[in-house]
């Protein structure tokens, strides 16, 4: 069966970031965070969400 994602480009150390994530999985979306430093953002550990380091500052490489 296919799962559907939605794909986050950075995140927000804040909070705002989770709810975007806590929204995705709510509508039974699988979230994926792309981003330069993922470790930055504490809730993609936490939460043991999937997050792929990747130059986000380049569009060849997202």
């Amino acid at each position: 069966m296919e799962q559907r994602a939605l794909i986050l480009i950075e995140g927000h150390p804040r909070d705002t970031g989770l709810r975007y994530v806590q929204a995705a999985q709510r509508l039974g979306l699988r979230p994926i965070t792309l981003s330069a430093h993922p470790t930055q953002y504490d809730y993609l550990a936490a939460e043991k969400l999937e997050a792929i380091q990747v130059d986000s500052g380049n569009l060849d490489a997202l």
